[in-house]
């Protein structure tokens, strides 16, 4: 699919799915860019945790209400959702369905485990419900094509902040110029593969989830050690003055549920770089609430979502994030330094 008619098909749609589940055209709704600065401005800076090298800084709502998401390893244990290869297998496209009579939520850098190969979200999608929804991936699995594999399943935890920071970079470019959401297959391979050499992980079919399922079970219960406060919904994870990444929720119960499948992710970095330290980025100097006032201060572009809500862009003073808009929201965001 070209630009063009991507522009046609998802922006320029008469049919797009609006917050209360019906149609929208294009001028309606769309209040994520206006508010977003709003919402990060009022989040409340919590008491720093640190296990190892990796320090957590809780970012907490002055006021939060709501049910939790319902996300996707979730939808998956309970039935609720399918996630299969398209039109028989698209390397940088899946489908999910669902079947359930509320939303779902499918996070950025969420691995997808079976089918053909091994997968990554590349952009946050909320799913809504009983509807279908093409989501693009990006092969985690280079040396597998295979039929009859099991179906999908979200694998142990989020990938590691070094692939998830060049995905975001990819999406927020192709995003600049007018371009579909779509992984650079190619780059995405070289960064998976230097993970897996630094980390001297070695799989027969270059499989990046090979390194998450060796390494996993070592950080659970170091995760476990991070008690998220009341009202959290959102994390600064920092190493020695770097910054790893930014993560946030609209809800707390939401937050709560995928920390347990991010702050892995982020300890994993976290140990890499006490390994590496000197393929780590200079230090900034930056304090955690420095970096959320840099996102706050940010250029915030938004577009209708593939599902529901908005996609929004952020850009900011060594710093971009991409996240998702919906119902008075982010639900979810991402941020790393540029």
């Amino acid at each position: 699919m070209s630009g063009k008619e991507w522009a046609r098909e998802f922006l320029f749609r008469k049919d797009r799915v609006g917050p209360d589940g019906g149609v929208r055209g294009p001028g309606e709704g769309g209040d994520g860019a206006a508010r977003l600065a709003a919402f990060l401005r009022e989040l409340e800076i919590g008491a720093t945790q640190q296990v190892g090298s990796l320090e957590l800084v809780p970012l907490v709502a002055r006021e939060a209400s709501g049910e939790a998401d319902l996300l996707l390893h979730e939808a998956i244990a309970r039935g609720k959702i399918e996630i299969r290869e398209r039109e028989g297998g698209v390397v940088r496209e899946l489908e999910a369905a669902s079947r359930a009579d509320v939303p779902i939520l499918i996070l950025e850098g969420e691995t997808l485990v079976g089918c053909k190969q091994n997968r990554i979200v590349a952009v946050t999608i909320l799913v809504p419900p009983r509807a279908t929804v093409v989501v693009p991936v990006g092969c985690m699995e280079r040396g597998r094509w295979s039929a009859g594999g099991p179906a999908f399943r979200c694998g142990a935890a989020k990938a590691g902040p070094p692939i998830r920071r060049e995905n975001l970079r990819d999406v927020l470019h192709r995003r600049s110029v007018g371009i579909e959401d779509r992984l650079d297959q190619a780059q995405l391979w070289k960064t998976v593969a230097c993970e897996m050499r630094q980390a001297g992980v070695r799989s027969p079919t270059d499989d990046y989830h090979e390194l998450i399922g060796r390494r996993e079970s070592s950080v659970r219960d170091r995760a476990a050690s991070f008690i998220p406060m009341e009202r959290q919904v959102g994390a600064v994870a920092l190493w020695k003055d770097r910054l790893l990444g930014i993560e946030l929720a609209g809800r707390p119960g939401t937050w709560a549920a995928s920390a347990a499948r991010a702050v892995p992710a982020f300890l994993m970095a976290a140990d890499d770089a006490d390994l590496r330290p000197e393929s780590a980025p200079p230090p900034t100097g930056r304090t955690a609430r420095e970096w959320l006032a840099a996102l706050a201060a940010g250029e915030v572009t938004a577009r209708p979502a593939r599902g529901l809500g908005e996609d929004l862009a952020v850009r900011g003073d060594r710093i971009e994030a991409a996240g998702l808009w919906h119902d008075g929201r982010p639900v979810h965001l991402v941020a790393f330094e540029r």
